[in-house]
Order: C-alpha cells, then structure tokens, then sequence
C-alpha cells in the first residue's frame, strides 16, 4: 500500500441545493472536484424516500469491490495500469450503478470460479494438503497403480511405514517366495514407502504383516489420476494455466473496480442528498479554501440556478495529517486523490479513473 499525507486545516458545512434535473451532472462535478465530503442523511421524514435504494446499491457495490479486491490480491495478480480509462454513460446515477452492478456481477462471477479452483490448489483445505504432499514426496512413482485392482495373477499393494518398523517387511519380503517388494526411504521423514507385488494366495499375509505394524496404506482418491506423476504434474499445469487466466481477466477485473468505484462515489454524494419535487439538497463538508472554486462549477453546470449555503463556523482540525492508504489497485496513481469510502472531516479519497458522460 502507498500512503499519502494531506493536511486539511479546516472544513466548513456547505448546503448545496441544485435542480434535480441538473443532479447528475452536479454528483459527477462533486467528484471530480476531490473536496466535498458527504454527510450521511438519516432515513426519516420527507426527501429522503430514495435513501433505500441508494444504500442497497452501495452495500452490492462495495461487496462486489471488495470481492474483486481479494482476488487480485490472494492470487498475486498485479493489476497493471490500464491502456485507457473505462467509460460510464450517466443519466441516472441510481439506473447508472444497477447497470455497472450488474455488469461486474459476470464479471466478478467469472473470474471467481477460476479463483475458488486456483486457490483450492495453491492453499488446499487440510484433507487435500494431506494428499498433495503425499503425492508430491512420492512423484517417482510414474505409472497408474489402478491398473493392478483388476489383475488376476499379481497385486499391488503400497504402504507408508514407521521407519522403525519396517524390518517386519522386509523379514515378509525375504521369507515369502511369492512377495516381492522395493523399500524406498528418505522421502518422508521418519517413513518409508514399501512397494509390494504379490500372488493373489499370498494376500492375507501381507494385509496381516501391514495391519501388525499399523502401516498406512498409499491411496488417492478414486476422482484423482491414479498415477502420482501425473497427478502432480497435472497439478502444477493446471495452476500454471488458471493464474495465466486469472491474469488474463484482471484488466476485466480492474474496469469493474474502477467502475465500481466511481459509482459508489456518487452513491455517496446521493446518500447525502434530500429531495423535493423539482430541487436535491445535498449536505456536506468542503475545506474553507476550495468551495469558492466549487460553487464556481456547480454555478456553471446549473446555469445559475443553485443556492450554496456556507455555515461559517468552520469544523476545527488538530492533531497529525491523516494518512490515506491508496488501494492495490490504484496504486499506479496513488498521486492523484479524490473521493472513496465513507467521507467524514480530514478524509481524503482516492481518485476516480473513469471517463463519465451524459446523456
């Protein structure tokens, strides 16, 4: 994570009531503008009926976010700077995050199959563990030992032994004229692998030689290749083959991000926002030195037809610069800071990388 240090001296409560016609465009200028902190208005009363709407979808937004975030960074995926930024095209920021919802919900979908597989053989669940390290010791063993379950004249039998145990075999191995056997040691510690051939009348002698000395017998699961070459080699493919996928979707993966987050920027703003029948009343913070600049854009988007309500008495800021952690994913333009999270004074937010038209 790259950190940023601002300083904000102070801030003043601003009341900004716009036209609703003119809303969309005034949300899109608030963030670009990086300066408009967003108070949180409270469910109750009149203006405020979109309040659940506009919280659902910034709870999905977020989830989704996030969920694109743990898979970039669990599979170790870099996500590059992209060629050029992702386009919105906004004429109802509400109809407008519905729509980059649902479209990074294929996306997050996708990419999450190939994750839950890819981290299943990177970071395997204990059971699983188990048999790839087993496998993995003994990957020598280069042919299908499923093949001998259905033999007539000759079995096959493979078992992991204590190592101080193991003269009980090999006493089975000399003394039995039908038993023949390869002891191989040192690929676990503390045990030793015993490759049995024999006789099919000779069966109960070893199952009671194996039973005596507690050894465990070698078996993978009958879902898996039943050859232990294969198998790990089969893994080691396929982990190599879903990280260059998972690789392939992070661009994918990064537009959602973006998009994602640029909406739920503007969900923030509508989340601050009243609304009568012709005017939105958005409420927030903006630091002394900017909302001269502010008022001055959102007077040019209305036409004039804006009221900016400045509190005069200005929200004190002691204490150390707030130091703000630009996402993974933005971290190739951890210089540039504007809107992210929940706005509260001193906040900072990361910068909004999307091409945003209207219609």
């Amino acid at each position: 994570m790259v950190g940023v240090t601002v300083v904000a001296k102070e801030l003043s409560k601003v009341i900004i009531t716009v036209p609703r016609a003119k809303l969309a465009a005034v949300v899109h200028e608030i963030i670009r503008a990086g300066c408009f902190h967003p108070i949180p208005v409270e469910i109750g009363g009149k203006g405020v009926e979109h309040l659940v709407n506009v919280r659902r979808l910034l709870t999905e937004a977020e989830s989704l976010s996030n969920r694109i975030s743990v898979i970039l960074r669990e599979s170790g995926i870099e996500a590059g700077q992209l060629e050029e930024p992702p386009s919105i095209r906004v004429w109802d920021w509400l109809k407008t995050a519905e729509a980059v919802i649902s479209e990074a919900q294929i996306v997050v979908e996708e990419a999450e199959l190939v994750f839950k597989r890819y981290k299943e053989l990177v970071s395997p669940p204990p059971e699983l563990a188990e048999i790839f390290r087993i496998v993995k010791a003994y990957s020598f063993i280069d042919f299908d030992i499923s093949v001998f379950g259905k033999a007539k004249y000759i079995k096959l039998a493979i078992y992991r032994v204590p190592v101080e145990k193991l003269s009980t075999f090999e006493d089975l191995i000399q003394s039995t004229e039908n038993v023949f056997g390869v002891i191989v040691s040192g690929a676990e510690p503390k045990t030793a692998l015993v490759i049995l051939f024999y006789s099919p009348e000779a069966e109960a002698k070893v199952v009671k030689v194996a039973n005596r000395v507690q050894a465990i017998p070698f078996k993978l699961p009958p879902e898996f290749p039943q050859n232990p070459a294969a198998f790990l080699k089969g893994v080691e493919a396929e982990t190599i083959k879903l990280r260059k996928k998972l690789g392939e979707m992070s661009p994918d993966l990064m537009r959602a991000k973006i998009k994602l987050e640029t909406v739920i920027a503007a969900l923030r703003v509508l989340e601050a926002t009243r609304m009568t029948r012709l005017f939105a009343v958005i409420t927030g913070y903006v630091p002394s030195e900017a909302y001269g600049k502010l008022m001055k854009r959102i007077e040019e988007i209305t036409h004039g037809a804006y009221s900016f309500y400045i509190e005069r008495r200005a929200v004190a800021v002691e204490g150390e610069a707030s130091i703000v952690e630009a996402p993974k994913l933005l971290r190739p333009f951890a210089n540039l800071i504007l809107m992210y999270s929940y706005p509260r004074p001193r906040e900072i937010f990361p910068l909004l990388l999307t091409a945003i038209t209207f219609q």
